[in-house]
């Protein structure tokens, strides 16, 4: 039998209940914690993330049952709609018709590089229904219609408008702060912590109010290297006589949860982080204290304090997502060289450093200097952090440590051989280098071939790998020693 945290009365446990909802793509479930009769009670509470519509919409969370609604709207009288994952995002509309002129004046919401091929698509069917062209041959009737849309392009009405006003702005209340007091409590009591120390906690969901008084928004930046993620993270410290947890949405919208005030219980630091993305758990080393006089002013903040959070929180999504527009999608094709260019030197540095990373390190090194390198790309520079990671990410697909792997046993074998040439090459008389260096090179890679290593890796490597192809790493050596002798050639003679 288990014991209901909402109710108090013992159950037999039958339906799980998700601890995050799955509105949001929460995935963490736990059948121990509510009876039947509460969790249905409760799920009326988890309507108020409906008011993350855009944000859902956006990110586009994969759920256990349900796909995310299409976010629709108007902005000045224009109908705006954006399918999940943010496949599409268009606004057109025809404000007036004369028929005995076939002319029509149209309004079209408008953000650069967004939804430009799908109102195409809408003006091209428009006029097919209004049978514009239709005794013209289906060639020519293209070409007419892209004429239109040329004409449209420069002379047509455009509503520019910010992307959050196509499904109206989110309008956070107390529900919210409920809800999210709700995934506290339930990932308190889902870690098995003692409930007795939460009791006023519940009797504030139980009664639904107060709520502010324990619950408020939190300015917390994103947390670096999960991505879009869903964070709890708990708290509890006798010295300051504070359990708390904050909870983080998407990595991007924060709140603080002061579930007991007079705590006098063991020391208590949970954290759990589900990657939307990824769709997986992973392991997050972080903690956060934070005073009983910072807990106050927290819960104190005014409107305009909470409604800055809101909207800087708002923007850091919008702007995420709008970069990875069509306007984006038409660039990155163009970096590709650019990007798998600077991946390599990536590798090829990270491969004469004399450590031998991990998959995980060389994994980390790598996408931290892929970011840092967009920093010189005009066409990459300006990206969020998050996407610019993502992108690295990616990049990485095309780099794995195998290849990583390989490099750096390469290395290690030509700083053998630039060890051993140089002194042989100062050996042989000046008025003949010319004519033996090359034989020097051959004969140090032959010699190379028979060697063994303490390292098993590097010795199966230099046989499989490196002999086989040794003539490559030949021709790359003597063209390096022929640069290096031009001037002493040319001196001498």
């Amino acid at each position: 039998m288990c014991k209901c945290f909402y109710c108090g009365k013992s159950f037999t446990p039958k339906k799980p209940e998700h601890i995050i909802p799955n509105c949001i793509g929460g995935k963490l479930k736990d059948k121990t914690i509510l009876c039947g009769t509460c969790n249905q009670q409760l799920s009326s509470i988890d309507k108020a993330f409906d008011e993350f519509r855009l944000v859902n919409v956006l990110e586009n969370p994969a759920r256990d049952n349900g796909r995310v609604a299409q976010a629709a709207g108007e902005v000045e009288g224009v109908r705006i709609s954006i399918e999940p994952g943010f496949k599409d995002m268009h606004g057109f509309k025809v404000v007036s018709f004369d028929k005995s002129k076939k002319t029509a004046r149209i309004a079209m919401f408008h953000t650069s590089g967004i939804g430009e091929a799908k109102n195409k698509e809408h003006l091209f069917a428009w006029l097919e229904k209004q049978g514009t062209g239709k005794d013209l041959p289906e060639q020519k009737k293209l070409e007419h219609f892209q004429a239109i849309w040329d004409r449209f392009c420069s002379k047509a009405e455009r509503i520019e408008s910010p992307l959050i006003h196509s499904a109206n702005p989110c309008s956070f209340g107390e529900n919210l702060l409920l809800a999210i007091l709700k995934i506290a409590l339930g990932m308190y009591c889902h870690w098995k912590l003692d409930r007795s120390f939460i009791e006023r906690a519940v009797q504030v969901l139980r009664e639904r109010k107060d709520v502010g008084q324990i619950v408020n928004w939190f300015a917390l930046a994103p947390v670096p290297g999960v991505g879009t993620s869903h964070i709890v993270l708990l708290e509890g410290n006798p010295a300051s006589q504070q359990l708390y947890a904050i909870i983080s949405i998407y990595n991007a919208f924060s709140f603080f949860v002061l579930l007991n005030a007079s705590y006098n219980g063991p020391q208590v630091h949970k954290i759990y982080c589900y990657q939307i993305k990824e769709h997986s758990e992973i392991l997050l080393d972080a903690s956060l204290s934070i005073t009983p006089e910072q807990a106050q002013q927290i819960l104190s903040a005014s409107g305009e304090y909470v409604g800055s959070i809101i909207k800087n929180a708002l923007n850091s999504v919008m702007k995420k997502h709008i970069r990875c527009s069509e306007d984006l999608r038409e660039t990155l094709p163009k970096q590709t060289d650019w990007l798998l260019g600077a991946a390599k030197r990536i590798v090829s540095h990270l491969a004469w450093r004399s450590e031998f990373f991990s998959a995980e390190q060389y994994n980390e090194y790598f996408i931290q200097n892929l970011v840092i390198s967009m920093e010189s790309s005009p066409a990459l520079s300006s990206l969020s952090d998050d996407f610019k990671r993502d992108l690295a990410v990616d990049v990485l697909k095309f780099l794995p440590y195998s290849n990583y792997k390989d490099r750096h046993y390469e290395g290690k074998i030509l700083q053998i051989l630039l060890e051993k040439i140089p002194p042989r090459l100062c050996l042989v008389k000046t008025g003949t280098v010319d004519k033996n260096w090359e034989n020097i090179i051959e004969e140090e890679v032959a010699n190379l071939g028979s060697q063994t290593f303490e390292d098993r890796e590097l010795t199966l490597f230099l046989k499989q790998k490196f002999m086989p192809s040794c003539q490559f790493y030949v021709d790359m050596l003597k063209s390096s020693i022929r640069n290096v002798l031009k001037p002493i050639k040319t001196g001498l003679d």
